[in-house]
């Protein structure tokens, strides 16, 4: 038997399924359809303006984006662009299902929230109060930890990468969570600094399950999308289902062409959540007016951490909360595949803006805030030039000569990500290499330290008669990832 989710009804009904007396002024079929709406003249400026931003993205052969602005509650202006299906023929429109990538956080952020208000968890709670699996790193990592991306856990997408893994594999949420259980140090202190973690989400989605007794989709279906009459929204935890109405993904391939960019990720509380234009419209009007939750959870997730040496992150519950020109911006941004999506609110003056696109040649959150000054720009202070930082690329200052290069030969296996790298010298130059991942050329920095595609800075470690016994492999946001040098195994 196909499962099947997604659009349930038709579209002539769609808009006004399941809403609550609350969101009907929003939720008026006029107000999302692709008709335009009767605007005042200056709104019908900014919707030409808008047209005008995504004029490219037209015609049956190219990937497209949907938007949807917000004013007061209504819908302002809600259009799509483009195709969400090239091969099908299937038009984009704000009923579009995109996969929101980590616009998915604020959903599992909530839902901590929800529970935290029932008393059935408090942040401050030891997260292997509910996640024994987690090791002991021998310095607690609370919920709020979690929350607030300053746990110290290494992100997975970087880690995977590591480990050979590709992006268009299958990645399910139970592997991510058996990646969590296997890691045995992390980034830095708990509270100490602030680095994105997905990882931190999907063990925060693991918690929400286990202090509910239902599944993470069965509790934000339960207690957030229906609700809220989000009827076309819900977390992916089955990669084989049938998602009906929903945009494929893509990138530019050579020339003109197009090329589609498959997705299998059950990534539950960090991303893999299915949506679409006008059902987030039905979420950022609950932070306005909230129906999910009340006037003291909506406070909540616009509380952001302050780290242990006192400075407080721009970070929320699964938003960002900064000034835009002298306005306070509550924002966050999403990619994953060839998915592209952002949200901006602006609280103060009840105006939002949504951007979903399905293809890696739109920037959102650029577009979004583009918008946003064709609506609000009159009344902001003025622009400030961007200072771009172009930091100088790192130089070598060691050339290995042959003698050193050898030193480096072997095998390195890392316990943590099950996996192996093989170094070796190949044309004068050092080369590691992963049957998955192929070759990568190691580029010196210094002795002993190396940059290498994936794996990110390589640092080589020497036991006390000199000889490499490790390397530690370290990105942005999975450091010191530790592979040990194995013997050789003996020739036969």
């Amino acid at each position: 038997m196909t499962r099947t989710v997604g659009l349930t009804r038709s579209l002539s009904t769609l808009a006004l399924a399941g809403c609550c007396a609350g969101l009907m002024a929003i939720m008026a079929p006029s107000a999302f359809g692709q008709t335009q709406l009767t605007l005042p003249s200056s709104a019908q400026s900014n919707a030409q303006r808008i047209d005008e931003m995504f004029s490219r993205w037209q015609g049956p052969d190219s990937p497209g984006v949907a938007v949807l602005v917000l004013q007061n509650g209504q819908a302002a202006f809600a259009k799509g662009y483009g195709m969400a299906d090239i091969e099908h023929g299937i038009t984009m429109t704000p009923r579009s299902l995109f996969d929101v990538a980590s616009l998915s956080k604020q959903f599992c952020a909530m839902s901590i929230a929800l529970l935290e208000a029932e008393g059935k968890l408090s942040l401050s709670d030891d997260a292997r109060k509910y996640v024994p699996e987690l090791a002991n790193f021998g310095t607690v990592i609370t919920i709020d930890h979690l929350i607030h991306h300053t746990s110290g856990l290494r992100d997975w997408p970087d880690a995977l990468h590591m480990a050979g893994w590709n992006f268009e594999d299958v990645i399910s949420y139970q592997q991510i969570l058996r990646f969590a259980f296997s890691q045995r140090a992390l980034n830095f202190v708990p509270g100490a600094e602030y680095t994105y973690s997905n990882t931190g989400y999907n063990i925060l989605a693991l918690i929400v399950e286990r202090v509910s007794g239902q599944t993470f989709r069965q509790f934000t279906d339960a207690r957030i999308f229906t609700p809220l009459g989000m009827t076309n929204t819900h977390f992916h935890d089955d990669h084989d289902d049938v998602i009906i109405g929903r945009a494929e993904s893509y990138r530019a391939g050579a020339g003109t062409s197009v090329l589609k960019v498959p997705s299998n990720l059950t990534a539950l509380g960090s991303s893999s959540l299915f949506t679409t234009a006008e059902d987030l419209a039905r979420w950022v009007h609950n932070y306005e007016s909230p129906t999910v939750g009340d006037a003291r959870i909506i406070a909540r997730l616009h509380e952001r951490f302050v780290l242990t040496n006192g400075d407080t992150t721009t970070y929320a519950f699964g938003q960002i909360i900064e000034n835009y020109r002298g306005f306070k911006r509550v924002s966050h941004s999403g990619s994953w595949a060839g998915f592209r999506v952002a949200i901006q609110r602006f609280p103060d003056q009840q105006f939002a803006v949504i951007v979903l696109s399905n293809t890696t040649a739109i920037n959102p959150v650029s577009s979004a805030t583009r918008i946003v000054d064709f609506y609000l720009g009159e009344r902001m202070s003025p622009a400030q030039t961007p200072v771009v930082s172009n930091p100088a690329p790192a130089t070598a200052t060691y050339t290995p000569n042959p003698a050193d290069m050898s030193a480096y030969v072997g095998r390195y296996e890392s316990d943590e990500l099950s996996t192996f790298w093989t170094v070796s010298v190949r044309n004068g130059a050092l080369v590691v290499s992963h049957f998955r991942a192929g070759d990568v050329e190691m580029r010196p920095l210094a002795r002993d330290t190396f940059r290498a595609g994936v794996l990110g800075d390589i640092a080589f470690k020497r036991n006390a008669t000199g000889r490499i016994e490790a390397f530690t492999a370290s990105t942005a946001r999975a450091r010191n990832v530790r592979f040990d040098r194995v013997p050789e195994r003996p020739a036969r």
